[in-house]
């Protein structure tokens, strides 16, 4: 992370790093929220560190449920997620309510889902699906449009040309709409 630091600094790139683990089921963290706080975040507070200092935003990806450690990601630097699965239990409400350790909103990548309305919904499923990230995570700003994980082959053509048409024209009126 130092290496990385150093070349968004010097090459005055985006000052934002995407990583993060897999650490949760749908039904939780993969062990117990305590062992985390005990030795696998501290070891990431390291990690991160150089990071934070120099006050570039982390997004993680977070499959499952996070919402046992969604605190402890936060105090730790965390600035936004990708991934996050609200068919486990962690709702796009709870994701935009949150604030960062710096007060902020964080970054919020999503939230069709990939595994209920694009591969099994209608378009209309998917147009309503948009509508509803934007208005929830779209005000304030720090929200991108995405898959909630990759998008499956078994998914039907039309209802990903409907999420890119209708991502693109809905976002383009959205964002005129707020500024």
């Amino acid at each position: 992370n130092e290496a990385i630091s150093a070349a968004i600094r010097e090459n005055g790139l985006a000052p934002f790093v995407y990583t993060g683990q897999d650490i949760c089921f749908n039904d939780g963290p993969i062990c117990s929220p305590g062992w985390l706080r005990e030795a696998y975040f501290p070891a990431l507070r390291r990690a991160i560190g150089p990071l934070i200092r120099d006050d570039i935003r982390i997004i993680w990806h977070c499959d499952g449920n996070i919402i046992p450690v969604l605190e402890d990601l936060i105090e730790l630097g965390v600035s936004g997620f990708q991934g996050f699965q609200e068919e486990a239990g962690v709702s796009l409400e709870t994701m935009a309510s949150v604030r960062t350790r710096w007060g902020k909103k964080p970054i919020l990548l999503g939230s069709v889902s990939v595994t209920t309305t694009l591969p099994f919904g209608t378009v209309e499923d998917v147009r309503r699906s948009i509508e509803r990230s934007f208005r929830i995570a779209g005000p304030g700003g720090g929200f991108c449009l995405a898959p909630s994980s990759s998008i499956l082959p078994e998914t039907p053509l039309e209802n990903i040309m409907a999420f890119y048409e209708h991502g693109r024209s809905y976002g383009r009126a959205f964002l005129q709409n707020c500024g």
